[in-house]
């Protein structure tokens, strides 16, 4: 009907029901044929979103994921209004993290937080990013991202597990630059935040603050090898007692 008059005012609809008709067929070649004719043809019909969204998911079932990236892309980029605006980006980031793009990736899971701060995976969306920037070895974007996440979400409960990993990944950025009196500091606020936030000490959370008391142990056992106490036995009480302190 379609092809005998393309230009009848229902032709886009039309094109919806084959393509609707033929995934449930599985018939899914022949399903794409039609959702891109209708994006094609029919660039201002109501369909053309949902035509776009089958493509890329169809896209993401035979793995290829670069056409996917680029339809969920075109999808987020033009139509600002769509209630699905969120879950287009997130599938952007996501498709990006799945081919290997991890730094692209990083940069769509904060632009997501930036763009969508109020849902509610919006958090664990934005860690993902320090997650990435993390197998990178991008030491730079991987601290700014744990100290903008701890900023953010800092009064939020329900990060507990990330604001201290956050916080213990600081550190451990510091210990890797020779820092030794900020990373020490920083170390003993992984403690000070996991009892501050009442956290049961045989919790899963208590991984964090016992890496930290590890490492402060570590530092000073690092200060007595390297000390040489000589003098009068006086003389060395002194030296001891300050390294106590």
């Amino acid at each position: 009907l379609v092809n005998e008059n393309p230009k009848a005012p229902d032709s886009a609809s039309a094109l919806n029901n084959a393509a609707v008709a033929y995934e449930k067929l599985r018939k899914f070649e022949s399903a794409g044929k039609a959702y891109q004719r209708i994006v094609n043809d029919y660039p201002k019909s109501e369909f053309v979103e949902d035509a776009l969204y089958n493509l890329a998911k169809s896209y993401n079932k035979v793995f290829e994921y670069e056409q996917a990236i680029r339809t969920y892309s075109r999808l987020f980029s033009e139509f600002p209004s769509s209630k699905n605006r969120a879950d287009y980006l997130y599938l952007v980031a996501n498709n990006l993290e799945k081919t290997g793009q991890y730094r692209k990736a990083a940069r769509r899971y904060e632009e997501y937080a930036r763009v969508f701060p109020n849902r509610e995976d919006t958090a664990e969306t934005y860690f993902k990013s320090a997650t990435l920037y993390k197998r990178l070895k991008d030491d730079r974007n991987l601290d700014r991202t744990y100290k903008e996440f701890f900023r953010r979400y800092a009064n939020d409960p329900e990060q507990n597990p990330r604001l201290l990993e956050s916080l213990l990944g600081q550190a451990r950025l510091l210990k890797k630059r020779n820092r030794v009196r900020q990373a020490k500091a920083k170390y003993e606020e992984v403690i000070n935040e996991f009892n501050a936030r009442g956290l049961e000490p045989g919790s899963q959370d208590a991984q964090y603050p016992a890496e930290a008391a590890f490492e402060l142990v570590e530092y000073d056992f690092v200060a007595y090898e390297k000390l040489q106490i000589k003098g009068r036995l006086e003389k060395q009480g002194e030296i001891i007692q300050k390294l106590k302190k």
